[in-house]
């Protein structure tokens, strides 16, 4: 029996389970959609990594593969100099827009393109990944063959790979001068691979008709407050094929290597997702699955110290 996608769905439900635990507007979130729907359909999670000195990092794709997803695109977010791709399951198109499993995207930035004194920053604190890849393969063809001590062993490695911090803390002048030049780069310092944020598919769920009545009952009733950069709460609309709204959370402290500072902490995107058929049903192919570079460009500034 092949028991990756069960590995795929334990895989995700504990990081979203984590995420709930450290982030209280998100256990708020998905009491009160529970509530409503009974379950909360999820759209993507996002990780934003620091860039590898010594070359280009695969270490997270290397396993998303191996365990049964696939990269369905990429973009780019330029003032950021953030490249970004997505990989959906292998068989998500099959599926309905409640039963296939979230989206994951992978971001990472082109240190080229940085400045020198932060990529002397970057050189020193980044570590280099240490998965070995021939033994994730051998262990993802045993879970596939149903071998149920791979699959522990498997699911161990990817909680543990996409839950850990590969860089060192920074120093206090080096977290400054990072954050002086690119915001988000600094952010990723100071949290890893700790998911940047959740999105949650509002287009999946019974009780809204728009993600506009959607925004308007979370700010109402759960007192959320909403990202403005761009000077709009809504980004993108029927003609992108996906529009998004995301919260501003509080701020959170971190520690230094000499110090602490005081950062946004990770957020919650909601995601309404257009049909691309004349017909659509509930079915995942239906609709427009993939995103648009100058709206995550303004949902990802959640995270900067005061809306742009």
């Amino acid at each position: 029996m092949n028991l990756l996608p069960k590995l795929r769905n334990e895989f995700i439900q504990v990081l979203w389970k984590r995420f709930r635990q450290d982030y209280g507007p998100a256990e708020q979130l998905a009491q009160f959609i529970s509530d409503r729907e009974g379950v909360v359909p999820l759209d993507h999670f996002a990780i934003i990594e620091l860039p590898n000195p010594l070359g280009e990092d695969r270490e997270l794709e290397t396993l998303l593969v191996a365990i049964g997803f696939k990269k369905e695109g990429a973009g780019y977010l330029p003032d950021k100099i953030n490249d970004f791709c997505w990989f959906v399951e292998e068989d998500a198109a099959t599926k309905s827009i409640q039963a296939a499993l979230p989206k994951i995207v992978l971001g990472n930035f082109r240190l080229g393109e940085c400045s020198f004194e932060t990529k002397r920053v970057i050189e020193r604190i980044s570590q280099l990944p240490t998965l070995n890849s021939a033994m994730v393969l051998k262990l993802a063809q045993e879970v596939r063959d149903g071998v149920e001590p791979s699959y522990f062993r498997l699911l161990s490695i990817l909680i543990e790979t996409f839950t850990r911090r590969p860089c060192l803390s920074p120093l206090t002048r080096e977290f400054q001068r990072v954050q002086e030049e690119n915001e988000l780069m600094a952010w990723s310092m100071l949290f890893g691979r700790e998911i940047n944020h959740f999105g949650l598919s509002v287009y999946a769920l019974q009780h809204f008709a728009s993600l506009e009545a959607f925004n308007h009952t979370v700010t109402e009733k759960l007192n959320f407050r909403l990202n403005e950069c761009g000077g709009f709460i809504v980004k993108g609309g029927p003609q992108d094929g996906i529009a998004q709204s995301a919260t501003v959370n509080t701020y959170t402290s971190k520690k230094l290597t000499d110090g602490s500072v005081t950062v946004r902490s990770p957020f919650l995107e909601f995601v309404w997702r257009f049909p691309i058929t004349a017909s659509p049903t509930s079915t995942w192919k239906d609709y427009f699955q993939g995103f648009v570079a100058k709206n995550a460009n303004r949902v990802i500034e959640s995270v900067y110290r005061a809306e742009a």
